[in-house]
């Protein structure tokens, strides 16, 4: 799960959240982490803390958190809300690549671009669900 916020340990570097992440799922250490982290624009920013970090890589690093992983369900709320309309692309794209791999990706968002993004889109209007 990828929360708005709040998904990194504070006293980890983003790397460390990674690799704890692998081992809670109970998985052996992530040979691809430097492409994992490149793939969003933070690829330099492993050995961060998360106080170092601005929202937008904070928000990306969670993401990195999210997939490290590989859940066959992943559900985040806002993953582009601090980023950059770039970064919202390269943020697009590692979540289809995740979807291409054969997962299933939720996301909430008030993103239009993220939203025309996905393969099916349901909207929340006036407490009613509409397709």
């Amino acid at each position: 799960m990828l929360m708005q916020m709040g998904n990194l340990v504070d006293h980890l570097t983003v790397a460390q959240n990674i690799r704890l992440q692998r081992s809670l799922a109970g998985q052996r250490e992530r040979a691809r982490l430097p492409e994992l982290l490149a793939s969003i624009g933070i690829g330099a920013l492993g050995d961060s803390l998360p106080s170092q970090l601005s929202g937008g890589e904070s928000a990306r690093a969670g993401l990195c958190v999210a997939l490290a992983s590989e859940p066959f369900i992943l559900i985040c709320d806002e993953p582009t809300a601090e980023v950059d309309a770039e970064t919202e692309k390269d943020v697009i794209t590692v979540l289809r690549q995740h979807c291409s791999a054969g997962a299933c990706v939720i996301v909430a968002t008030h993103s239009d671009v993220l939203a025309r993004a996905a393969n099916r889109c349901l909207s929340i209007r006036d407490g009613r669900l509409v397709a």
